[in-house]
């Protein structure tokens, strides 16, 4: 069998995947090898991208549900009101 060293985790992914683990009663070690596992064997839907099926595969082991982050675009500035008669 071969061996994989992840370098650059992030913190919370460390921190959930630790939980994760003691939930399912198993090392950190073994619970990422079932999920790369359940990713890898499910042949449900070949067009669902990596991340699409790791939250798919989470959300049905799990209660905790992760939040979409909105990358909509921000106005970079602020229009300013100046009918106000303390402006003039």
């Amino acid at each position: 069998m071969a061996s994989l060293t992840i370098r650059q985790l992030d913190d919370d992914i460390k921190v959930n995947l630790r939980i994760r683990a003691a939930q399912n009663g198993r090392s950190m070690e073994a619970e990422a090898r079932a999920i790369l596992a359940a990713v890898f064997s499910d042949k449900t839907d070949s067009n669902e991208g990596m991340a699409a099926k790791i939250q798919r595969i989470t959300r049905q082991q799990t209660s905790i549900d992760l939040q979409q982050v909105d990358r909509s675009p921000k106005p970079s500035h602020r229009k300013l009101d100046f009918s106000d008669k303390d402006y003039g």
